[in-house]
């Protein structure tokens, strides 16, 4: 049965590796030509071929640990795949949202400075100590919610410590 294990691993390994050989060499093709009827906004995606997997090696001596691995490199490989082609989007979208930032500022503080120049000294002074009374309250919610966490955080070390302490016992317990 341990046998047929390895094989089965390694003919999957084969046909993964045979899978990239497939992708590299149609994405290094020619594109083809889009007929009229194909969406002409639709940019398209180059899939990152993923990356060949090492057959186990002879001496390994635990199966549920090589399919492990194989799995940890397929999950690296997505998120490889997933980083490559989101991060242009993101670098878009950032720029987009500089541009528009830097558009808008200016008519947001004009905006601003029409609606205080129409209020009166009285209205001003109170929406100022407002503001002013907010701003302390939200520094004391920040500094309290920081307590919060600390407390939390000291009592989620702790608990990892005892149940470290207790796989400790029990792997000695093994040996």
């Amino acid at each position: 049965m341990r046998c047929l294990s390895r094989r089965s691993v390694v003919i999957a390994v084969a046909a993964m590796m045979g899978l990239a050989a497939c992708c590299a060499a149609q994405s290094n093709s020619e594109p083809r030509t889009r007929s009229v009827d194909s969406k002409p906004n639709v940019m398209p995606v180059k899939r990152a071929s993923p990356e060949p997997v090492a057959p186990p090696s002879p001496g390994a001596g635990n199966p549920a640990r090589e399919q492990i691995k194989v799995l940890d490199d397929q999950i690296r490989a997505l998120r490889q795949e997933f980083k490559t082609q989101a991060d242009p989007l993101e670098a878009q979208l950032k720029a987009l949202r500089d541009k528009l930032d830097s558009d808008l500022k200016p008519l947001e503080a004009q905006r601003h400075d029409l609606i205080e120049q129409g209020e009166s000294p009285n209205l001003r002074t109170l929406d100022e100590e407002e503001t002013s009374q907010l701003a302390a309250l939200a520094d004391k919610e920040k500094a309290e919610i920081a307590k919060i966490h600390e407390s939390y955080a000291e009592q989620r070390n702790a608990l990892k410590q005892g149940f470290e302490q207790r796989r400790r016992e029990l792997r000695g317990g093994k040996k």
